[in-house]
């Protein structure tokens, strides 16, 4: 048993470096940005701050730390929930509520992100495919709300 796990855990792994791999490889880059940003008062050179914040959030490098990241707490809190990892007693329930919020978390910004982008795609405004977006991460917050109180759970 002991070692379908190992195999299991090892192509895992390979199948998480492939897909690294493969966005890697396909990553586009942004060429030939604007210099100028319209603001209410005119235009304005946004500041080194600002430009160093954009070009993080549009680094595929940045958002793949993320993801492993992302990968590495859940595989420890996952760990820790069947005892794998010594942890105490006390603490368990936390990070069972801890897994379960960032699973929904996880969750929540796949949804707003697929609709936001969807909407921006067919020609909308960023403010309506916000809106659209957080509706949809809502409608989905109050059906669990519903089934939770309806079920009993």
């Amino acid at each position: 048993m002991a070692e379908n796990t190992v195999v299991f855990t090892f192509l895992s792994g390979l199948v998480l470096l492939a897909i690294v791999a493969i966005v890697l490889r396909l990553r586009t880059w942004r060429r030939g940005e604007e210099e100028l940003r319209g603001t209410s008062t005119g235009l304005r050179r946004p500041s080194s701050a600002d430009q160093a914040v954009a070009e993080a959030i549009r680094s595929p490098t940045t958002w793949t730390v993320g993801f492993l990241l992302l990968v590495l707490v859940a595989v420890a809190g996952a760990m820790a929930m069947v005892g794998a990892l010594p942890v105490p007693e006390s603490v368990q329930p936390l990070v069972g509520t801890v897994l379960l919020i960032l699973s929904a978390a996880v969750f929540g910004g796949f949804v707003f992100a697929g609709v936001y982008a969807s909407v921006r795609s067919r020609g909308y405004g960023s403010a309506p495919a916000f809106g659209l977006g957080s509706l949809a991460v809502g409608l989905i917050a109050m059906t669990v709300v519903v089934v939770r109180l309806f079920f009993g759970l």
